[in-house]
């Protein structure tokens, strides 16, 4: 009997019902973020959104039936609002990505410069053997 697109339960020759995952669907599964499920993409890059009044199209069921009632709409309304992210449009200043920034002058020289890091403290990297952590070694 098929449970669902990943499990598959299956009856053993002695009575008892075992589900089967899908191991390719297993090994694919992640986890969503909520803006995901607010129906922004997979790649999570807008900082802020644009947004657009609500829409009670937006919350409805396969038939087209309203999924929230009319005190629930306008409770929606109250939490939010300015409207809610519209996930069509790019994000608030959200811009195509830029090369990496560049370490040459104008005439392609590679430009060297800074300072080398300080040594690190004495006894830093012992861990629990450092001084910090001694006054705790007697509790």
């Amino acid at each position: 009997r098929e449970l669902g697109a990943r499990v598959e339960e299956q009856e053993q020759p002695d009575g008892r019902l075992v589900c089967h995952l899908d191991l390719v669907q297993t090994a694919l599964t992640r986890l969503s973020t909520p803006r995901e499920q607010a129906g922004d993409d997979i790649a999570n890059d807008r900082v802020s959104c644009q947004l657009r009044p609500i829409d009670p199209a937006d919350y409805t069921n396969a038939l087209g039936l309203s999924t929230l009632s009319a005190a629930q709409l306008t409770e929606l309304g109250e939490i939010f609002p300015r409207g809610v992210c519209d996930y069509s449009r790019a994000g608030q200043g959200q811009q195509p990505a830029q090369t990496w920034l560049t370490y040459q002058d104008g005439a392609g020289r590679v430009i060297y410069g800074g300072r080398n890091l300080p040594l690190p403290p004495t006894d830093s990297g012992s861990g629990w053997m450092s001084a910090s952590f001694r006054p705790l070694w007697r509790q």
